[in-house]
């Protein structure tokens, strides 16, 4: 047995979130590319003292990831909500699409669920007065507003257009919107009203021995007109039409969509035709009425603007957009039942003598299986014959059939929509805090950190990083994983950050700065505010040095020279600790980069160390003089490389050290020597490592088989 093979049989505990749970590593392989398929001794998430593996997420959830590197099949735990459980599978580096046939219903119904609450959320529903700031950000006002330079017609302009648009804002908009429907009622039934015999009045014509001196027998009268009080009524009405459009036009946050929006297109035609009927029936008074009344009916569309102040009405309408396709398959069944019936009722009708055929042809057969297929029956068409009759039953079946079967999924839309906005009226608003401008601090210009800042958000030299983070909208933790969201909480508990999401937000930034380190987040936010230093960077080289910032340099731990696992040192002793790592990155290392100590035990050693230029692929043997303690423990610290712009990048370094009484001292120190022979560095040199070419894999192959022999 190889020694390789050795190590994939190990067991390995892995703790979440206080659960251990133990498997194989060559359990945790059958899946690589994966969080737990690269699981080392060096990862972060290692515990020494413990010999486990620690994370803190769902241990029920896991329980499903680790029977899923076991059987190679993703089951879905039931009463865990499908986010969290995408979420955890994100976490861990696996597919959420690999979830198994059986639970793929039940885990994508989430899926519809965000789908329905996104529409939700575009209807518009809110009931509640908006804040300023969701004001301004309606009207494209937020950098406005956060620097507390709105204009009188910024003011204005919102206050105007809630009185118009939003009736829950307050009781004058209340008032104004009771105020519109009433109009739109009075017009409708106006509109009806005036079509009435006992609401119209004869025409006055010039030929007096056709003149009828009844004014209430109409029904010899050749022309009549509305009453004339119609016309005012209904001038009053296109007046406050006329006001209400213009104002809300000229009050919008975005014209466009405003002039796109189906009900104000209906709303503008329905005021314009009014004028044009008057107008022509001023200029061409012989004109026929009945004609350019015929174009006025758009005003009934009105009705359509009562749908603004319903919620039901507006999902309603949503409904039958979510289920155009089955509509569209209902119609398409309908009209082929009809072409179907209608050539079958005309040649059944014909085959036996029928002198009351009233199916002279296949088009008047088109209208009889319309009404019957939707199960009317006028009754002005019926079949004589019994092959007739026949085809009409089985045409009256089939349409109830038809017309049944898209029923169901409709009004499932419309009870998902409903219950869904139901629920979402019910939550509690959440509103973000926004830094006033007397809370900003201009720190562009004066550090590092400023410049970084200046480089992301360019278009603003007064912007904070709380400033810069506070204007995305995304919801807090929605791109972080557990372990990033504890410690942003961290970082945001120790720098006395605001609890709320633009405190959160502001830890975030600065913890990606500087590559999810605490320590360095918080030392990068306070350089920050208080700097000590001044740097300048030319504005066209911006995005270069941010590109350079996060993506040139890589670097790959690679193992423990000297002290590994299973060795212990001597109390007060002086050692040398070696490490090997790698350029992994597309670039070479220049000159001056640092291995530097970021926290745990202090054993006395140098805290920085000077790095040599290494190229691409090269490895690198990193060696560190250490004294030990007088206390037997295990001495444990973190390091980690930095480039000239003083930002780390690469793997962490962790060195850990067991000190007890009767160490391997020798046998340590020995495998230093070994490892640096003859190239370990005088006193007088300036770089404490060596750069070597480590032996092909059929060499570390066969020194495998020689140690199994």
């Amino acid at each position: 047995m190889t020694f390789q093979s050795r190590m994939d049989a190990e067991r390995i505990i892995i703790n979440i979130g206080g659960v251990r749970h133990e498997t194989y590593m060559s359990t945790l392989k059958k899946i690589p590319a994966t969080r737990l398929s690269r699981l080392t001794t060096n990862s972060p998430n290692y515990d020494p003292v413990l010999n486990e593996y620690y994370f803190d997420r769902n241990p029920f959830v896991f329980s499903m990831i680790l029977n899923y590197y076991r059987t190679s099949k993703l089951h879905y735990p039931l009463g865990v909500c499908a986010p969290l459980f995408e979420e955890e599978l994100q976490f861990f580096g696996l597919d959420p699409n690999q979830v198994e046939p059986c639970c793929w219903m039940v885990y994508s119904q989430h899926r519809d669920t965000q789908d329905t609450l996104a529409v939700i959320e575009g209807l518009d529903l809110d009931c509640e007065p908006q804040s300023p700031e969701e004001v301004a950000k309606k009207f494209g006002w937020e950098d406005d507003y956060n620097q507390g330079t709105l204009s009188a017609w910024q003011r204005f302009k919102p206050q105007v257009w809630s009185l118009f648009d939003e009736p829950w804002s307050s009781k004058e908009a209340w008032l104004l919107s009771i105020l519109s429907i009433l109009f739109v009622v009075v017009s409708i039934i106006c509109f009806c009203m005036k079509t009435h015999p006992y609401m119209r009045v004869p025409e006055i014509t010039l030929n007096a021995s056709e003149f009828n001196h009844n004014p209430f027998d109409i029904s010899k009268k050749s022309t009549s007109r509305a009453h004339p009080y119609f016309f005012y009524i209904e001038f009053v009405c296109n007046i406050w039409f006329t006001v209400e459009l213009t104002c809300r036009l000229l009050f919008s946050p975005n014209m466009k969509k405003f002039c796109e929006d189906p009900i104000n297109i209906i709303d503008f035609i329905a005021t314009v035709s009014f004028y044009i009927d008057w107008a022509l029936e001023t200029v061409f008074s012989e004109t026929n009425r009945d004609t350019v009344e015929f174009f006025s009916i758009i005003r009934i569309l009105r009705l359509f603007k009562l749908t603004q102040h319903s919620s039901g009405l507006k999902i309603l309408i949503q409904t039958f957009k979510a289920s155009a396709q089955e509509l569209l398959l209902l119609v398409f069944f309908v009209l082929l039942g009809i072409v179907v019936f209608a050539a079958l009722i005309f040649y059944a009708e014909r085959v036996e003598n029928n002198p009351d055929n009233q199916f002279e042809s296949i088009p008047v057969g088109l209208w009889w299986a319309l009404i019957t297929i939707c199960t009317i029956g006028y009754g002005d068409q019926v079949p004589r014959t019994y092959l007739g009759m026949l085809v009409g039953s089985v045409c009256a079946l089939m349409g109830v059939l038809t017309i049944a079967l898209p029923v169901p999924v409709i009004v499932s839309n419309f009870a998902r929509f409903y219950s869904h906005a139901q629920a979402r009226s019910k939550l509690p608003k959440k509103r973000r805090r926004i830094l006033q401008p007397h809370e900003i601090k201009p720190i562009i210009g004066r550090s590092t950190t400023a410049a970084l800042l200046n480089t992301i958000n360019p278009r603003n030299t007064t912007t904070t990083a709380a400033c810069l983070v506070m204007e995305t909208d995304e919801p807090r933790t929605a791109n972080f994983t557990a372990e990033e969201d504890h410690m942003i909480k961290v970082v945001q508990s120790a720098l006395n950050l605001d609890e709320g999401t633009e405190g959160y937000n502001t830890a975030a930034f600065f913890l990606h700065c500087r590559e999810w380190n605490v320590d360095e987040a918080v030392q990068f936010y306070l350089n920050a505010q208080e700097p000590t230093q001044s740097y300048s960077f030319p504005a066209e080289n911006a995005m270069n040095l941010g590109q350079q910032i996060f993506h040139q340099y890589e670097m790959t731990f690679v193992k423990d020279i000297t002290i590994g696992e299973g060795e212990s040192v001597q109390p007060n002793s002086t050692i040398v600790k070696t490490w090997q790592v790698l350029n992994s990155g597309t670039h070479d290392w220049p000159e001056n980069f640092k291995l530097k100590f970021l926290d745990g035990d202090d054993m006395g050693f140098q805290k920085t160390i000077n790095l040599p230029a290494v190229e691409i692929g090269k490895y690198l043997n990193i060696n560190l003089d250490i004294h030990t303690g007088p206390e037997q423990k295990i001495y444990c610290s973190r390091w980690r490389i930095h480039d000239n712009m003083e930002l780390p990048f690469g793997d962490m370094i962790w060195c850990v050290i067991p000190v007890e009484t009767g160490g391997i001292m020798n046998i340590t120190q020995m495998l230093a020597s070994t490892a640096v022979s003859g190239n370990r560095p005088t006193s007088g040199d300036t770089f404490n490592t060596q750069i070597i070419n480590l032996p092909s894999q059929n060499m570390r192959e066969n020194d495998n088989e020689n140690m199994d022999m």
